[in-house]
């Protein structure tokens, strides 16, 4: 639930800082490193889980009638210290 979360706080961000960069159409990001506490859902233990964005696409544009359309692409690695490590891609808009 805190990785969904996380996900949302993160895509809100960058929805934020692209609108804030006067409108690019198009937002190539770079390499961005997440660390944080997490409960393993599988055992209850605390681990500590390190996420490495490797891409980060966003894309910013306004229609004819005004209205604004953000979506965002991002992927990379997904590790816990004790010992789980995978990898990512998630998309919205």
């Amino acid at each position: 639930m805190r990785l969904k979360l996380l996900s949302l706080v993160f895509g809100a961000a960058i929805a934020v800082s692209s609108v804030g960069a006067a409108f690019a159409a198009n937002d190539h990001s770079l390499p961005l490193t997440e660390v944080f506490d997490e409960i393993n859902p599988c055992n209850g233990n605390a681990v500590v889980v390190t996420q490495v964005y490797k891409n980060a696409v966003s894309h910013l544009s306004t229609d004819a009638n005004g209205g604004v359309h953000f979506s965002a692409t991002r992927n990379g690695t997904i590790s816990t210290d004790d010992g789980f490590a995978g990898r990512f891609t998630e998309s919205f808009g």
